[in-house]
């Protein structure tokens, strides 16, 4: 064998490992990606449930304060201008933050679930939309039966 044939002889087995090398490379990348985004959405879910109870002890700061529910939840962080009485912001950061989905919270006085002098706060979930199942599910700062 000429050193012509051998050069080829090791391109070609370089070649054949570098396939080989993708090929498994793209198997790891398939089973790693699933196992990621299910780890990432039940990071988005308890983010937003962690949200959503630093609004309720927030309102329950505001309520006490004031004497009434807040008319939108900017009224935890920007004084609504009543009088003396408002000791906020409630809240940690000076501005309402998205849902993990980027979508607003939903806040609704009075509650559709409580009735008279009760609340709701909503991530409608990875949907942004009333409803769903799964990561589309809607969380909110109602107790939930099935967990």
């Amino acid at each position: 064998m000429n050193s012509k044939e051998k050069k080829w002889n090791v391109l070609r087995f370089t070649l054949i490992e570098l396939v080989t090398v993708i090929a498994i490379m793209l198997i790891l990348a398939g089973i790693a990606l699933p196992a990621y985004n299910g780890i990432r959405n039940r990071a988005n879910k308890t983010k937003a449930v962690a949200e959503i109870q630093s609004f309720v002890t927030a309102i329950a700061s505001f309520q006490t304060d004031m004497g009434r529910l807040p008319k939108t939840l900017d009224e935890l962080v920007v004084n609504p201008g009543a009088g003396g009485k408002w000791q906020g912001p409630y809240l940690q950061r000076r501005k309402i933050q998205k849902d993990p989905w980027q979508n607003d919270y939903v806040y609704q006085v009075p509650s559709k679930e409580g009735g008279a002098g009760s609340y709701d706060i909503i991530s409608y979930g990875s949907d942004g939309t009333p409803g769903g199942t799964g990561n589309a599910k809607d969380i909110d700062n109602w107790p939930d039966d099935e967990e």
